[in-house]
C-alpha cells in the first residue's frame, strides 16, 4: 500500500450557516486523527458564499494517522471572522476505505461522527473524485522554522465602551507535544515555559498589523506537534497587563498556510475577544541572521540591565506620600 495519498476533494448541497433566504457558507475543512482531534493534519482554504466548493488536492501521510487502517476525522467548518467557527458537519473514515469506495459522497453530520449512513440529517457531502498514490519520500522535509506577519482584526474593547485597547502579544513556548493544561492560569503560570517572542505595543487600536517575526523549529523542541500559544495582552503602564485571550498554536497548523483563529477568552475557543490572523508565511531554510533565536542560551554570561518603575503606589501616608523604593533579583527555580 502506499505511504501518502493525493486527495482530490469537494462538498455539494452544503447546509447554509449564515440565516437568511439569501444565505450561504464560507466553508474550509480539516483532517485530524480519530484518537486525536487537536492534531491538525490538513486545513484547506476558505470558499466564500459556496455551498458546493472544490477544494485543491491535499496529501494525507498514512504514517501520520497510524497506517492506512488508521481512522481520521474530516471536518468541514463556517469560516466567521472573529475565527470561532461553525461546524457543518463531519465524518470518520481510513484510507484504507477511501481507496476500496473509489470516488463516493459522505455525509457530514452535525451531531455526530459517524462512518455509517442513515444516522440523521446530512450537512452536505463531502466527495472523494479521485485518490492517487504519491512517493513519501519526494514530499520536502519541514523547514527550521517561519517568518510570521500577523495582525488583530476586530478586538473587543478593553478600557470601556467608547475606548480602544493597547494590544501587544506574547509567544509561549514548552515544547511539549500534546499539552493542554486545564485552566489558562496554568497555561500562563508554568514555570517551565518560555517566552519565544515579544510583540510591540500598539496604542489604543482594536485592528494592530504587527511586525513580521521568527519562530524556529528548535524552539518547540524540533516537533511539529508542540503545541505553544500566542498571548494576547492589553498593555497597563504600570505593568499589570490584562490577558484579553489565547490562540492555541503548533507549527504544523501554522505551515498549512495564512489562516484567522480565535483569541480565545479564558481558554474557550467559543468566546471569542476577536480574530488573530497570520497573514503571511515564509518557511526558513538557511538560518543566516537567526543564531540568536537558533541559540538555546542566547542571552550572554553577564548582562547589563538598566531598570526603571513606573506608577510605583505610595507607601507613605497622606495626600503628598511617595516610597523609597528598591528591587532584588532571584533565581526562579523551575519545577521538577
Amino acid at each position: 500500500e502506499a505511504a501518502a495519498w493525493r486527495i482530490s476533494p469537494r462538498c455539494q448541497k452544503l447546509i447554509k450557516a449564515d440565516g437568511g433566504p439569501m444565505g450561504s457558507s464560507d466553508p474550509f475543512f480539516t483532517i485530524t486523527p480519530s484518537l486525536n482531534e487537536s492534531k491538525l493534519l490538513y486545513r484547506s482554504e476558505v470558499y466564500t458564499k459556496n455551498l458546493n466548493p472544490t477544494f485543491k488536492p491535499c496529501i494525507l501521510n498514512a504514517s501520520d494517522i497510524g497506517g492506512s487502517k488508521g481512522r481520521f476525522v474530516v471536518t468541514v467548518w463556517d469560516s466567521d471572522p472573529d475565527g470561532a467557527n461553525d461546524r457543518l458537519g463531519s465524518f470518520e473514515t481510513t484510507l484504507h476505505e477511501l481507496v476500496a469506495f473509489g470516488p463516493f459522497q459522505y455525509p457530514l453530520y452535525k451531531d455526530k461522527v459517524a462512518s455509517d449512513f442513515g444516522k440523521g440529517k446530512s450537512g452536505g457531502a463531502f466527495c472523494i473524485d479521485l485518490m492517487e498514490p504519491v512517493d513519501a519520500s519526494s514530499l520536502p522535509p519541514p523547514p527550521m522554522g517561519f517568518w510570521i506577519t500577523t495582525e488583530i482584526k476586530n478586538l473587543k474593547r478593553q478600557d470601556g465602551p467608547l475606548s480602544k485597547a493597547d494590544p501587544w502579544f506574547a509567544v509561549l513556548t514548552t515544547g511539549v507535544s500534546g499539552s493542554r493544561p486545564a485552566s489558562l492560569a496554568k497555561k500562563l503560570g508554568w514555570r517551565d515555559r518560555q517566552t519565544g517572542y515579544k510583540s510591540e505595543v500598539y496604542k489604543k487600536t482594536l485592528n494592530p498589523k504587527f511586525k513580521k517575526f521568527p519562530l524556529m523549529l528548535p524552539q518547540v523542541n524540533n516537533n511539529m506537534d508542540a503545541i505553544f500559544w500566542i498571548v494576547v495582552y492589553d498593555y497597563e503602564s504600570d505593568g499589570d497587563h490584562q490577558v484579553v485571550g489565547i490562540v492555541e498554536l503548533t507549527l504544523r497548523k501554522l505551515s498549512l498556510g495564512p489562516f484567522h483563529y480565535p483569541i480565545a477568552i479564558n481558554g474557550n475557543a467559543d468566546k471569542s475577544a476577536g480574530a488573530f490572523h497570520v497573514t503571511g508565511l515564509v518557511p526558513i531554510t538557511e538560518p543566516q541572521g537567526l543564531e540568536n533565536v537558533l541559540n538555546t542560551d542566547p542571552v550572554s554570561p553577564a548582562p547589563r540591565l538598566k531598570p526603571r518603575g513606573e506608577k510605583v503606589p505610595k507607601m507613605d501616608a497622606g495626600t503628598i506620600g511617595s516610597c523609597y523604593t528598591c528591587f532584588n533579583l532571584s533565581e526562579h527555580l523551575s519545577r521538577p
